[in-house]
């Protein structure tokens, strides 16, 4: 502690204090390692000062130590079912760094006036000191916005809440109106006894809070991104890490096409083969709540580029940015602390030397395999988890969705916790010959007629769930 007294004593002079300003930090529920946190000051002339703090990890971590090194091999902490393989050391990540509730803290922040319609007045970014005030969980915070927990804490607390939100809803929509395309996804939470063994799973709910917090991390992320973006312009001796997103993969969109224009909802692609944003939007909203929605989701993800780091900027697709980085959580990215660096040194007019700025274009590109790396363990620790959970379940039935049509059978996902399984062919009902209706996604019995279209919803028994393999297998009941 001491040490960290004296870093604070060191660095006065060039930190903006927002220790006496009101500050929240909203995590989920078993969160350990805290990246951000967000400061809300009501001024004088009605608008908002929003602080958007992170933790300022580049601070701990120099380059050429043997942290840095460890972390630039790792690149990303990999999130697995019943643990996390951290990019740093616990004593970073869930300690000094970390933005815990009641503890002085060194960040680099994204400060923003804004007015009553969320509209950005004044932005600057500084090194900062910060001291997270309330730690919540996203269910407490949406608890005391829904007015369910105003009494246990104080009023300027919970009129900072509601107003962050308002704001938020107001910052989405501008961003919705820009080409920001609405996916509307989910996760898969899990429950385990004391020995580790998975004992439930269900699809995380989604809080409003969530997407609050979403919200004024993508603001801080594009805003970033533009400042780099502008000073870098025309230099040689300064670089910019930016998260890209491609426009979508035409031949996947007019596949895809193909299954929506028979349920009435195509995707309109231009004369140029381009498509516009606000069309996906228009298909997505018009399958919400419908038995449609989670696979003409999934399908049109699938149909997306994927997002990458890199030092050559295009814009993100799918957000509607022309500038996007990724700034807000260093303790789990390393990009992230790429980020930092390259701020601090342009808020400091200290370039990065030469050596580092090469360093950084071939990270961006390992940043990108890791990522894609990290998402596979991810899936597959998910996969293995709900199985060895449906492993002792074998001869029950269960209600299922069809999320996918083969030539050699379907895919049926269990609708509450999103197990996956194969039907084979031989295996559907009537003891038919099916054929497959690549059209409409379907396979149909030629005696008797029988339809399984993706998205239906079937029964299953399951047949088998193993734990070697990860492999499920389920029973068609009619």
């Amino acid at each position: 502690m001491l040490n960290f007294i004296i870093m604070i004593k060191q660095s006065t002079l060039i930190r903006e204090d927002f220790r006496d300003k009101l500050t929240v930090a909203i995590d989920p529920e078993t969160a350990k390692d805290f990246d951000d946190a967000i400061s809300f000051v009501k001024l004088p002339n009605g608008n908002y000062e929003i602080g958007i703090h992170i933790a300022d990890v580049s601070h701990y971590v120099k380059p050429g130590t043997e942290i840095d090194k460890q972390a630039r091999e790792k690149t990303t902490s990999v999130y697995l079912v019943n643990k996390v393989e951290h990019m740093l050391p616990s004593s970073l990540s869930e300690h000094e760094c970390s933005l815990r509730e009641g503890e002085d803290k060194l960040t680099l922040s994204a400060v923003f006036e804004l007015d009553n319609n969320a509209k950005i007045i004044n932005k600057k970014f500084t090194k900062s000191k910060t001291r997270v005030d309330y730690g919540l969980s996203y269910k407490q915070a949406q608890n005391i916005i829904d007015g369910k927990l105003q009494d246990k804490y104080p009023a300027k607390l919970v009129t900072a809440l509601k107003t962050l939100m308002r704001l938020s809803k107001l910052i989405r929509l501008r961003r919705e109106e820009g080409g920001a395309i609405r996916f509307n996804t989910s996760e898969v939470e899990f429950s385990f006894d004391d020995s580790g063994k998975v004992t439930g799973a269900k699809v995380k709910e989604y809080l409003p809070t969530m997407g609050m917090i979403e919200d004024f991390m993508l603001l801080a992320n594009e805003a970033v991104a533009t400042y780099i973006s502008k000073k870098c312009k025309g230099k040689n001796n300064c670089i910019g890490i930016y998260r890209v997103h491609d426009k979508p993969n035409i031949e996947k969109i007019e596949e895809l096409n193909i299954f929506l224009r028979a349920i009435g909802k195509p995707i309109k692609i231009n004369k140029d083969g381009s498509v516009n944003p606000h069309s996906i939007n228009k298909v997505l909203k018009a399958v919400d709540n419908t038995e449609y929605e989670k696979i003409i989701n999934t399908a049109i993800l699938r149909a997306m580029a994927k997002a990458t780091y890199t030092s050559k900027n295009i814009g993100h697709y799918s957000l509607g940015f022309n500038d996007y980085t990724h700034f807000t959580s260093p303790i789990r990215r390393y990009p992230d602390i790429i980020t930092h660096r390259i701020l601090a040194s342009l808020l400091s007019n200290k370039p990065l030397p030469k050596h580092e700025i090469e360093e950084y274009r071939a990270l961006a590109q390992k940043s990108t395999d890791k990522e894609i790396e990290a998402v596979k363990a991810e899936r597959a620790s998910v996969k293995g988890a709900l199985t060895q959970l449906f492993a002792n379940k074998v001869g029950q039935t269960f209600d299922g969705e069809i999320t996918g049509v083969t030539d050699f059978g379907i895919f049926v996902s269990e609708v509450n916790t999103r197990a996956e399984g194969m039907v084979h062919i031989s295996k559907l009902p009537g003891a038919d010959f099916y054929e497959l209706d690549a059209k409409h996604f379907q396979l149909v019995g030629k005696r008797t007629k029988n339809k399984f279209q993706i998205g239906q919803r079937v029964k299953v028994k399951l047949r088998k769930a193993d734990t070697e393999t990860n492999q499920i297998d389920w029973q068609i009941i009619l």
